[in-house]
């Protein structure tokens, strides 16, 4: 086993990279800088996984152990959001494309009619802000999955470094998911 964290069944979730959980009310995914967020839905939780583009295969065969031990097999929309921009240029990725990410959910997952949703967050993730003390750049963003229902909302906010965020959280353009 690698050093990939599962986290069991919780009202919250903070996940940050190499961990998996599954949630019931909210998942958030600290520091997204070239990771993507993966939410899954099943009944009435959600089903989470933060993956960084220096993933070893290793640790991709853990990730989706977990996510098959969560219920991944039964899951019929996943949700991934991430900066393509960054994700998919580092020779490191086992993900190069979003063709690469469909291969391994269909390889590794049972369920053959589900569907693939990705929002592209580069936009967000090279947001450059206006506060009193300057303009600012951020490191990285933070992505919330909530979950009202039947009903999910996506949010990112962004983060000056490991420790530090600025300002609310913004809902994603939902437009922005293109199915793949």
């Amino acid at each position: 086993m690698s050093d990939i964290t599962f986290h069991p069944i919780s009202m919250h979730q903070s996940l940050p990279e190499y961990e998996v959980g599954v949630a019931i009310s909210t998942c958030e995914f600290p520091g997204i800088a070239q990771c993507i967020a993966i939410v899954g839905i099943r009944s009435n939780k959600m089903i989470c996984a933060h993956i960084s583009p220096g993933t070893t295969q290793t640790q991709m065969n853990d990730i989706f152990g977990c996510l098959k031990e969560a219920g991944g097999d039964e899951v019929k929309y996943w949700y991934l959001l991430g900066p393509t921009e960054h994700h998919f240029v580092g020779r490191s990725t086992l993900w190069m494309s979003l063709n690469d990410i469909k291969k391994t959910f269909t390889r590794k997952l049972k369920s053959k009619s589900t569907s693939y949703l990705f929002l592209d967050a580069s936009d967000e993730r090279n947001t450059r802000v206006n506060f009193p003390e300057g303009q600012f750049r951020i490191s990285s963003i933070d992505i919330r999955a909530l979950k009202h229902g039947g009903l999910l909302q996506f949010s990112w906010r962004l983060r000056e470094n490991r420790r530090t965020t600025r300002g609310d959280w913004v809902e994603f353009d939902l437009t922005k998911f293109k199915r793949f």
